[in-house]
């Protein structure tokens, strides 16, 4: 769906143009009629004038009746003067109200015009401020949201700090009750070693002082032995199988006392070492736990990010369909109204050429007819001159000869172009006076038809015409009526100085004088001020209102539009808490960024910002990959979205 703003800028454009062509419709048409009644009244007027002449030219008649002649051509005189002051004036008058009347609708469509420019300049303002509103909020809430994120990151880290120097602790106080729990049981085993030397050593002493003193009892009893061989050795063969018993059955008693002492010594390390092996064991289980439930946290919140963000993308592409489709329809439009002129130009030159025809054909027309009458008009007043003086000759034989030919000043005739008192013509009607009378009336008939040509609207230009006048300086418009005569241009002469006159008219891309004065722009940077439109010989940017030529907002195009959501997104990205890795071993945690979780089927997907995508697809596939301005990079871009979520769902 369009925007509204867009819309009611369309719909106001359709009527202003109906409106405008409705108004030159009509002014086109009260201007034909107009000029249909002035050439009706002013050809009545030229035959009025004509036979007036024709009747009041006979000699015979201004003589006979000299008084009445000269009274009526006195009051002809008065009222030709009063006739042709008041045409002059109501000319004038006419002349002033219809430029006024064509100034003041220039000034108004001039004012109406500034005021759509201003309006449609409010509406793109306020669109322009909308837009950078809606980013400004949207930049708001992606700063708080990437400020709860680091807030929250920075207490997951805190926890987990904390979490890892609990862990540590307990590490060194398990390792130093371990070693001193070692180092107590090393001296006991040092200790009992010592004990059992020394009992082994008193067993030796002891072996060695039976030893001697058998040796002193041999001595002694050498001689002893040798009478009481016999029942000494019957009494010393149980002697000292008793005291071997006795030896073996200490050494025995020493090796198992050993033996129960190893055996416990053994013992107790297991059980110390099962019970190192239990607290560690249920350390990894609680290490497990917790960085499970970051994990999960972590997951829930990417997920909940890229939600939003595809809901986000989601509105900017129907945005973007939106705008493009007004764009296209705007576009058509402009085109339809283009070719709609065109063929209204096409239309208005040959309904031109053909009224250019037509009043060639009847101005011949007229031509004719009135040289035809002229010539009728020449012979019967030759006929009628002939009569007069044939009669004037019978009847004057009886009076005194009239003078002839002489030129006496008569005070009551003027001559129509100059003003100036005309001479008194001779009675002798091939004089020079009335062959001068008759070329001069003659002239005046072919003049009357000079104002019966056609009258071409003036161009709509801001340029100053020399023959309409300048519009800025407000100095009033020469017309016919108070211009010096000039030769009647020829009806190619006439189509031809109108075709160069409209030109600007008939052309399609020569717009500059169609268009009304517009205030300034603003001025920018990158835009000077004034400056509407490209220069003459450059394209026009498609980033320019086709109307003004002014600058249109940023993010027209769908790649700006990528562009800033591919930022925003990596913006997102660069703020969201990386998941763990699962191959992190106890001694091995970080405290900045972890890398992302591996599985056997996906591989890993490295964030990171629009700005590095190259380098980190390189460093990810291992391949260079194109920019994301090809139709290729979306689609994989699109691919590793897929494997992306398929990964972490």
């Amino acid at each position: 769906m369009a925007h509204p703003i867009y819309k009611a800028c369309i719909l106001k454009r359709r009527e202003q143009i109906m409106m405008r062509k409705q108004a030159e419709e009509d002014y086109r048409s009260e201007t034909a009629a107009n000029e249909v009644d002035f050439r009706r009244t002013d050809w009545q007027r030229a035959l009025d004038a004509a036979n007036d002449k024709r009747f009041f030219q006979n000699e015979g008649v201004r003589k006979f009746n000299s008084d009445l002649l000269k009274e009526k051509i006195r009051k002809d005189n008065a009222a030709i003067v009063a006739s042709k002051r008041e045409k002059e004036r109501k000319a004038d008058q006419q002349r002033r109200e219809k430029e006024e009347e064509m100034r003041q609708i220039c000034i108004d469509a001039q004012r109406k015009v500034e005021d759509e420019t201003r309006q449609r300049r409010r509406d793109k303002l306020a669109l322009k401020d909308e837009h950078v509103k809606r980013t400004k909020e949207k930049k708001l809430s992606r700063e708080e949201e990437r400020q709860q994120e680091k807030e929250e990151r920075g207490q997951l880290w805190a926890l987990d700090e904390q979490h890892q120097q609990e862990l540590r602790h307990e590490q060194r106080k398990e390792l130093e009750a371990k070693d001193k729990k070692l180092k107590l049981h090393k001296e006991e085993i040092y200790r009992k070693n010592c004990l059992r030397q020394r009992e082994i050593e008193k067993l030796n002493m002891k072996e060695m002082e039976t030893k001697r003193v058998q040796t002193d009892r041999e001595e002694v009893l050498q001689q002893r032995k040798q009478e009481k061989s016999e029942q000494f050795k019957k009494r010393q063969i149980p002697k000292d199988i008793v005291k071997e018993k006795l030896a073996d059955a200490r050494k025995q008693q020493a090796a198992q006392k050993i033996q129960r002492e190893k055996v416990k010594l053994s013992k107790e390390v297991a059980e110390a070492e099962a019970k190192v092996i239990q607290r560690q064991k249920d350390a990894k289980e609680k290490r497990a736990a917790a960085l499970k439930s970051i994990a999960t946290h972590r997951s829930e919140k990417h997920h909940g990010n890229e939600q939003k963000e595809r809901e986000e993308k989601e509105g900017s592409l129907d945005l973007l369909h939106q705008m493009k489709q007004c764009d296209r329809l705007s576009e058509e439009q402009n085109k339809l109204e283009v070719y709609l002129k065109r063929q209204n130009n096409i239309k208005h030159k040959e309904v031109l050429l053909s009224d250019a025809a037509k009043n060639k054909a009847l101005l011949q027309q007229e031509i004719r007819e009135e040289t035809h009458a002229t010539r009728e008009m020449e012979k019967q007043i030759a006929e009628g001159e002939k009569q007069i003086q044939q009669y004037m000759q019978q009847e004057g034989k009886h009076l005194p000869a009239a003078r002839t030919g002489q030129e006496v000043p008569d005070y009551n005739y003027f001559c129509r172009e100059t003003d100036e008192r005309l001479p008194k013509r001779g009675t002798a009607p091939l004089s020079r006076a009335c062959l001068m009378k008759r070329y001069r009336e003659r002239g005046s008939l072919q003049l009357a038809t000079v104002d019966v040509r056609p009258h071409f609207l003036p161009t709509l230009s801001r340029a100053g015409d020399a023959r309409h006048g300048s519009k800025d300086a407000g100095e009033p418009l020469p017309t016919k009526a108070n211009s010096a005569w000039q030769r009647t241009p020829s009806p190619e002469e006439k189509i031809k100085q109108y075709l160069e006159k409209d030109k600007f008219q008939l052309k399609e891309s020569s717009t500059a004088d169609l268009r009304p004065t517009r205030l300034p722009t603003i001025k920018t940077p990158g835009a000077p001020a004034g400056r509407h439109s490209a220069p003459t010989g450059v394209e026009s940017s498609k980033n320019r209102g086709k109307e003004t030529g002014e600058r249109l907002p940023r993010l027209d195009t769908p790649k700006s539009r990528d562009t800033k959501q591919e930022n925003s997104k990596g913006n997102l990205q660069r703020t969201l808490l990386p998941p763990i890795h699962k191959k992190n071993s106890e001694k091995n945690l970080q405290r900045s960024f972890l890398p992302p979780i591996t599985t056997t089927n996906t591989p890993a997907v490295k964030i990171c910002s629009s700005r590095v995508v190259l380098r980190a697809h390189m460093t990810v596939t291992g391949e260079p990959l194109l920019r994301f301005a090809t139709e290729q990079t979306k689609m994989i871009k699109r691919e590793q979205e897929h494997l992306t979520i398929a990964g972490m769902n």
